[in-house]
């Protein structure tokens, strides 16, 4: 017997919001298109299911207007994506749920597939759906018995039971395309984005390198599959026609292969902007040129550690050489860049993570990120991580990548805090960095960008959001210098704001003076 189903993106919590495995904390009104849902709910209607789907997050209702929605769909099935971050909240949810009707809850996501038989004890969950959801989700809906459903753990009579696991599938183009026709409105926002609306599209699943510390390496089995070019041009044209204007491509890597190419050429057609994330060692000129001049603004790059051994140790397969490599292609072609960085890694000590702080200025990005290392239940990492009692933290209800679960051989979780926080400042507070934010974002005059920079940190101490003290704004002044080559010195501050003007008309737009004991530096390139 078939069943009426409800596709659920809870939105319980207000203080996270959730990409395609894991959940992030808000810094800003970001809203991630909830895509897992929809291919599972495209994969169940054209299969011929009694569906309805419920954004929640999307059509932002409270708890109890999420209650009263759930309950009214009075569905025989619920299919929702749970989250370590906010399970607390959504098992509130689907404990209130279930005292108003009956009805079998399904998780899918990567929270079922790393700790399954932990989601399920003392839970309003039923079926943990693990990896790959479409088929097994609608082996569930079809009615089949449990115990005939590979890829799934569940509730047996008071016992837990695990099936086997549910081969992958193999040939990703008989997916249909994610159901976006059923999402409540096109404002989806991501962390960065040039045109509204914009969606994400996934050119393929997995990851043919083997990160230790990788929770994509559990849900998608380790290895990578594709779509055709044709297939992902095909969703392309759909999403055009939808209305959409902006592509992020969220593989875990987008290959920069003549497969990728040949996407690219095809996005020109419709004037899309994109962006896309991958690894360092496959950045190649031919493939950047062919993605800038299609659109492409925007690359994501995991550096992850200045330290060589960290990198080996989490089994990336590169060096910093490579890495710097990609970054000079990048800017060659002229995209932004956003890295992330890891802090809390195995071996590591002030120094190490002090170099890669120092790798990051280097680097310059246009957005760094320095995450607390987490490692995730289910991979090697995290067996290192507890076999070497290094965990401080097993309360995977709170994951959000910014709490400090664990400690090094040589730092305390207090330590790596507060070294995460002086990446942060490090990078940030950087007048180069400053000047150039400013610049990208306002468009004005060199000048009007220096003078504003230093009113912004002026502003920062006065407002406490540096410390107020000498100490710091000359620890500030002290970085700024650092970013300069030459310096001339002046006996007054007439004469050396004249020759940072002049400087400035040569060509050496960054100069600035700054007053010193001695009389005025004038900082110059």
């Amino acid at each position: 017997m078939e069943n009426k189903v409800l596709i659920l993106n809870p939105y319980t919590c207000r203080d996270y919001y959730s990409d395609i495995t894991v959940q992030w904390k808000k810094r800003t009104s970001l809203l991630h298109p909830p895509i897992f849902l929809a291919y599972i709910s495209a994969y169940l209607r054209e299969n011929g299911t009694d569906m309805v789907f419920l954004d929640a997050a999307g059509e932002n209702l409270d708890f109890n207007q999420n209650l009263k929605r759930i309950t009214e769909a009075n569905a025989d099935l619920i299919i929702t994506k749970t989250h370590f971050s906010t399970w607390e909240e959504e098992k509130k949810l689907f404990a209130s749920v279930k005292e108003r009707q009956k009805t079998t809850i399904i998780s899918v996501g990567i929270h079922p597939t790393l700790t399954p038989e932990e989601l399920l004890k003392n839970s309003p969950i039923d079926i943990a759906v693990r990896n790959e959801p479409e088929l097994t989700c609608l082996d569930i809906t079809k009615g089949l018995e449990l115990k005939e459903i590979n890829g799934i753990t569940y509730k047996d009579n008071g016992a837990i039971a695990r099936n086997p696991d549910r081969e992958l599938i193999e040939n990703l183009d008989i997916l249909p395309f994610p159901a976006r026709d059923l999402f409540p409105h096109k404002n989806y926002r991501l962390s960065s984005y040039k045109k509204k609306p914009m969606t994400v599209v996934f050119t393929g699943r997995g990851c043919r390198f083997n990160c230790i510390h990788c929770g994509q390496q559990v849900i998608w089995g380790g290895r990578r599959r594709v779509r055709s070019a044709k297939n992902v041009i095909k969703e392309i044209e759909e999403i055009y026609r939808l209305g959409y204007r902006e592509v992020s491509f969220e593989d875990q890597i987008v290959e920069c292969d003549e497969r990728m190419v040949e996407i690219a050429n095809a996005l020109k057609k419709y004037n899309f902007s994109w962006k896309f994330g991958t690894r360092a060692d496959l950045i190649n000129d031919k493939a950047l040129k062919a993605f800038k001049e299609s659109g492409c603004y925007e690359v994501f790059l995991g550096v992850e550690s200045g330290d060589e051994q960290c990198l080996d140790w989490l089994g990336k397969g590169m060096g910093i050489k490579q890495i710097e490599e990609a970054f000079k292609l990048c800017r060659k072609n002229k995209l932004f860049i956003n890295a992330t960085f890891m802090i809390g890694l195995p071996g590591e000590n002030r120094e190490s993570v002090r170099k890669t702080i120092e790798l990051a200025k280097k680097l310059n990005p246009d957005y760094a990120t320095f995450y607390a290392f987490t490692p995730l239940p289910g991979t090697e990492a995290f067996n290192f991580y507890k076999s070497n009692k290094l965990l401080i933290r097993e309360d995977w209800a709170s994951i959000d990548f910014q709490q400090v679960r664990v400690r090094t051989e040589y730092l305390s979780s207090g330590e790596i805090e507060e070294l995460i926080n002086e990446a942060y400042k490090k990078f940030y507070f950087r007048i180069r960095y400053i000047i150039k934010m400013l610049m990208r974002i306002n468009s004005f005059s060199i000048i009007q960008a220096v003078s504003s920079a230093w009113r912004l940190i002026i502003s920062l101490s006065k407002r406490g959001e540096i410390d107020k003290s000498q100490e710091t704004k000359k620890k500030i002044l002290e970085e700024a210098k650092k970013e300069y080559k030459y310096f001339e010195m002046a006996k007054d501050k007439k004469t050396a704001l004249r020759k940072a003007i002049e400087y400035r008309k040569k060509g050496y737009y960054f100069a600035i003076p700054v007053k010193e004991s001695d009389g005025w530096r004038i900082l110059i390139e």
